[in-house]
């Protein structure tokens, strides 16, 4: 079975695709972390895709 990689590291792999700083990265990751504990709908129901644009 394919196993693609889990939404946090993809959003890290593309800030370090653009190269920006390691605090941008943190700042970015507590953003996704906090904005999902105050959802109730799991991760996989969002999707990439608005991760990608707004990055």
């Amino acid at each position: 079975m394919f196993n693609s990689p889990k939404l946090l590291d993809q959003v890290r792999n593309l800030i370090r695709l653009k190269h920006y700083s390691i605090r941008a990265e943190e700042t970015y990751i507590g953003w996704i972390k906090r904005f999902f504990f105050s959802q109730s709908t799991p991760p996989k129901g969002y999707g990439n895709r608005g991760f990608k644009t707004g990055i």
